[in-house]
């Protein structure tokens, strides 16, 4: 027995079942039935909205094909790892800090449909990465990227689900912070030299960030285009291998010093249009 009008239920399965009206027996037959779920709240909605629909068709005598509208009222069914390579298409963001995330969650409750996920999934995940030493900040970073993934998900496949992993309580959180120390002009000038000397791509990147002050992957992603070293200027901005984090990111730099010198090299070494073409391709993929 089911109370949703236009229902029956038979085997824990919500069915809608209406006996057709006369005008339409030849559109439909004596009578409609279609599955709706095992979900009461949601077989209600659908019955809703299929009673809409056949009203209207029976008003209009055009027929309604019933079963391409029992497929989309299927659940739909996206796996964690399936919704993480979505939204990372979409994004178009580094992968690497989603791909941890995801592979913790998967580690402690499998790669599942994201609908499955439990507030016990959550916390298993958290006590996972506390168990591997991972400060607050990096739980808290692991946890935004699952909340993210999911509340992209849940709104793709219309399910109305609080998120598991949103205000999740991570003991200690910020008290095991520690601050960094800061080097010396006398250490900043060995690193540099010793950098400049060693005439390796990565090691050049100290002495350009630290007299740059730009982030990691501004640099890594310069166009060779955006390099002017007869102006002794680098230009900071968006381009299709690399977004900037902000809208304020975009800006003109001087280079000077070590900076200058190590920039020089650098340009030097690359090509393929890119300052760090080996590693482009890697850090920003398409």
């Amino acid at each position: 027995m089911s109370h949703i009008p236009y229902t029956i239920m038979r085997n824990q399965t919500f069915y809608y079942n209406r006996r057709t009206p006369k005008n339409a027996v030849g559109l439909y037959g004596p009578s409609i039935r279609v599955k709706l779920g095992t979900d009461e709240a949601q077989a209600a909605i659908l019955a809703q909205r299929l009673t809409g629909l056949l009203d209207r068709s029976f008003r209009s005598g055009h027929r309604l094909d019933l079963a391409s509208i029992s497929e989309a009222f299927e659940p739909k069914v996206k796996r964690l790892s399936e919704v993480a390579s979505e939204y990372l298409e979409l994004k178009q963001i580094a992968p690497k800090p989603i791909e941890l995330a995801v592979q913790a969650v998967c580690e402690v409750a499998g790669d599942r449909d994201i609908s499955s996920y439990t507030r016990d999934d959550s916390k298993a995940f958290v006590n996972l990465l506390h168990s591997r030493g991972n400060t607050s900040g990096t739980i808290r970073r692991r946890t935004n990227s699952i909340c993210a993934l999911l509340n992209y998900g849940f709104a793709e496949l219309e399910i109305e689900k609080r998120n598991p992993f949103s205000r999740l309580i991570i003991k200690n959180e910020g008290q095991d912070t520690k601050k960094r120390g800061t080097f010396t002009k006398e250490q900043l000038q060995k690193g540099y030299e010793e950098a400049l000397s060693s005439q390796s791509p990565i090691r050049l990147l100290m002495p350009i960030l630290g007299e740059t002050g730009c982030r990691l992957g501004e640099v890594v992603g310069l166009r060779l285009e955006d390099i002017d070293l007869d102006q002794e200027v680098i230009h900071i901005r968006p381009n299709p291998k690399r977004r900037l984090k902000t809208t304020g990111s975009e800006r003109s730099l001087p280079l000077v010093g070590y900076g200058l010198k190590a920039m020089r090299e650098a340009f030097r070494q690359s090509g393929d249009g890119w300052l760090y073409p080996r590693y482009i391709h890697v850090a920003f993929p398409h």
